[in-house]
C-alpha cells in the first residue's frame, strides 16, 4: 500500500518538473502571401498555427487538472535533533521527516483524507542504533480513508483515529484509539494516537447526532522498543509468552449519541473494547503470560458554556478492568473528570 502511495508522489513531482516547459508554449500569428499559378497573388491573409494552438490548449488543460488535484495538499519537511547533556552525553534524536496532508472533495458525495509521513533515522539516532542500522526508513500513515455522504448520513472507511472524549490532556472516555507512548511525554496527546482500520457511520437527526463504529482488528499501545533510549524492562527475569487465543475475538464496536443545546452539548456513549495495553499474569515460575483484555465502557461527556467560560466534564464506568499482579485481578473502575 505504501509503495503505491509513494510511487504516486514520485509521479506527481516528475509531472511538476514538466509543467514549466509546457506552460511556455505560445501561439504564433503572422501573414503570408498565397500564390496561384493562373490567377497571380491573393491579398495577404491572417493565420494562426492551429496545431500549436490545439497543443497549447491540451497542455493548459493538463496544467489546470494538476493544479486542481495538488491544490489541497500540504507538505512539511522537518528535522529533529536532540542531545543529552547529563551523564553519558550523546545524541538521542537525529532524524528527518517528510509529511503529506491531503484532503479532497470529489463531486458532491465523496471525500478523501490522507495524512502520511516518511521518517529517516540517521546513524546517531537512538532508534537506528537499536536496530543496528546506518540509516533507518519508516513510514507512518495517521489517516487514509474515503468518506461517502448523502442526505443526513455519512459513511467513512479506512485508516483513522477516533476521538470520543471532551477533556484536554486526560483519557476518560477517549479510549478507542491506542497511543504511541514510545517517546513518553515528548509527543502530544493528539499526535500520539495510532490509526486503526475502521468503519464509521454518522447519522444526523432531529433528536441528535448518532455515531457508530466497528474495528475488525484493533491495534495496541506502542511501547519503547528494546535498545532505544526510553526502553524499560517491565518484567525482569520473566519470559513473556503469548496466550493461545490472543488473536481471536478481537473486534471492537460502539455507539455514541450527541445533542447540542445552544452553547452546550452532551454525549452518551457505549463501547465494547479491547484494552489498548496487554495484560500480564505470572502463571508459572519465571514465565508471564501476555493476553488481551476485553471490557465495556459506559460514558457521559458534556460541554457547558456560561458567560465567558466553558465547563467540561466526563464520567465513565469501565468493567472489568485488568490490573497486573502475581495473579490477574479484575475490577470495575469508575473514572470522572
Amino acid at each position: 500500500m505504501f509503495k503505491i502511495i509513494y510511487a504516486a508522489f514520485a509521479a506527481i513531482f516528475i509531472f511538476c518538473f514538466q509543467v514549466p516547459a509546457t506552460a511556455a508554449l505560445e501561439s504564433h500569428s503572422g501573414t503570408v502571401s498565397i500564390q496561384n499559378e493562373n490567377d497571380g497573388f491573393y491579398d495577404e491573409a491572417k493565420f494562426e498555427e492551429s496545431e500549436v494552438v490545439e497543443e497549447k490548449s491540451t497542455k493548459t488543460q493538463q496544467v489546470s487538472l494538476f493544479e486542481e488535484l495538488i491544490a489541497p495538499a500540504r507538505f512539511t519537511l522537518n528535522h529533529e535533533f536532540s542531545y543529552k547533556t547529563k551523564s553519558l552525553k550523546k545524541t538521542v534524536n537525529n532524524r528527518t521527516s517528510f509529511r503529506m496532508e491531503y484532503s479532497k472533495l470529489f463531486g458532491n458525495y465523496f471525500f478523501f483524507q490522507l495524512d502520511t509521513k516518511i521518517n529517516a533515522f540517521y546513524k546517531s539516532d537512538h532508534q537506528a542504533k537499536a536496530k543496528d542500522k546506518t540509516n533507518l526508513i519508516e513510514t507512518n500513515t495517521k489517516e487514509a480513508y474515503m468518506q461517502f455522504s448523502f442526505s443526513d448520513t455519512s459513511i467513512r472507511a479506512g485508516l483513522q483515529t477516533l476521538i470520543w472524549g471532551e477533556a484536554d490532556g486526560a483519557a476518560v472516555t477517549d479510549v478507542v484509539s491506542p497511543r504511541d507512548i514510545s517517546k513518553f511525554f515528548f509527543i502530544s496527546l493528539e499526535e500520539s494516537k495510532i490509526n486503526q482500520a475502521a468503519l464509521v457511520i454518522d447519522q444526523y437527526s432531529a433528536i441528535g447526532e448518532w455515531s457508530l463504529f466497528y474495528i475488525p482488528d484493533p491495534e495496541y499501545n506502542k511501547l519503547p522498543e528494546q535498545g532505544t533510549e526510553y526502553y524499560q524492562n517491565l518484567f525482569p527475569g520473566f519470559k513473556i509468552e503469548k496466550a493461545a487465543d490472543q488473536d481471536k475475538d478481537k473486534q471492537e464496536y460502539g455507539i455514541r449519541w450527541k445533542e447540542t443545546f445552544g452553547r452546550s452539548d452532551i454525549a452518551l456513549m457505549y463501547a465494547n473494547l479491547i484494552e489498548n495495553q496487554y495484560s500480564y499474569e505470572a502463571f508459572a515460575p519465571g514465565i508471564s503470560r501476555e493476553d488481551k483484555s476485553r471490557f465495556q465502557m459506559y460514558g457521559l461527556a458534556l460541554n457547558f458554556g456560561k458567560g465567558n467560560f466553558l465547563w467540561k466534564g466526563e464520567v465513565a464506568l469501565k468493567k472489568p478492568q485488568q490490573f497486573n499482579s502475581n495473579k490477574l485481578v479484575k475490577k470495575t473502575l469508575w473514572m470522572r473528570l
